[in-house]
């Protein structure tokens, strides 16, 4: 450590670097203040005083509003997986790895929690019998959301594109799933031995909208061949489910990212893109520093397996 950092770095507190993290996010020293309980003079000073430690400015006015400076959001980068580390290591040390949790609240798509996740919560609960699951499911959006704002301990979603994930969170792989065409039974491209994207393209499609991953994938793989200006959309969703159902009610050909034979597909046909699009990772996501417990780890672990093995 340079003897500059050394004679710095005894200036710092955890309370800063905490209040450092609430005041990026929130952009107000009023409401940084209301989410820690302290006034907004110490709010103030304690800015200041990270301020005069790294010989920045942090945070400018615009207007009303305060902005972020480019050294703010690099030392926000470094710092608040240091700062929810520390915060998460109290309950971990004082309750001890090997406490069980009274409750996991897991966040995920609505298609993936009825047809995914049935196999693995009976082998959780089988272990851990006294931990009760609550089950949340939304949009990719609102789903990594609800995990950087701790109101989720974990979630799965489809691997989301590099501008749609937050620094926040960690995203790990967990298992594959592919894209499927689906169909009513009797549909006549249900029977077709080499299904192509421009045969899909002769029917309405039900797809997510633009913002989803099977969207952006199929819109990628149409570009490649020349055919997006092709594409005709019946209806769009915001999950696979709804993209299921409406696909069973005959309003056109559904696009999923899913597996074949879960409770939704009971009496529809089936293609699998897999050659066409590829495969869709699901991953795990977490709070990125949080040190978890080891009930939380067996349950990311089991739904990793559970999932591999469909």
């Amino acid at each position: 450590m340079s003897q500059f950092a050394s004679d710095r770095i005894g200036n710092l507190s955890v309370q800063q670097l905490q209040t450092f993290c609430i005041m990026y996010e929130k952009k107000s020293y009023a409401a940084t203040a209301r989410d820690l309980h302290l006034a907004i003079p110490t709010v103030w000073e304690q800015m200041k005083s990270l301020e005069r430690t790294y010989e920045t400015i942090l945070f400018e006015r615009s207007g009303r509003q305060m902005k972020t400076t480019q050294a703010a959001d690099e030392l926000f980068q470094i710092v608040e997986p240091l700062v929810v580390r520390l915060t998460s290591s109290i309950d971990y040390i004082a309750s001890g790895e090997m406490e069980i949790p009274e409750l996991i609240t897991v966040a995920g798509g609505t298609r993936m929690l009825i047809e995914d996740f049935g196999e693995s919560l009976k082998q959780f609960r089988s272990i851990y019998p006294d931990t009760r699951l609550r089950l949340i499911s939304s949009d990719n959006e609102r789903i990594q959301d609800l995990v950087h704002s701790g109101e989720a301990d974990i979630a799965f979603m489809l691997e989301p594109s590099k501008d749609q994930k937050l620094a926040s969170l960690d995203y790990i792989p967990s298992y594959e799933i592919d894209y499927l065409a689906v169909f009513p039974k009797r549909h006549r491209l249900a029977k077709k031995a080499n299904l192509r994207l421009k045969d899909l393209l002769s029917e309405p499609l039900i797809v997510g909208h633009s913002k989803t991953v099977v969207r952006q994938r199929f819109e990628q793989a149409l570009h490649q061949q020349s055919l997006l200006p092709q594409l005709r959309i019946a209806a769009e969703t915001d999950n696979s489910a709804m993209t299921i159902a409406y696909a069973h009610s005959r309003l056109g050909i559904g696009i999923v990212g899913g597996h074949s034979h879960g409770p939704l597909m009971q009496s529809l046909a089936y293609k699998s893109l897999r050659k066409q699009l590829g495969t869709a990772q699901i991953t795990s996501i977490v709070r990125k520093g949080r040190i978890l417990p080891k009930a939380l780890k067996d349950f990311k672990e089991i739904v990793s397996n559970t999932g591999a093995s469909k």
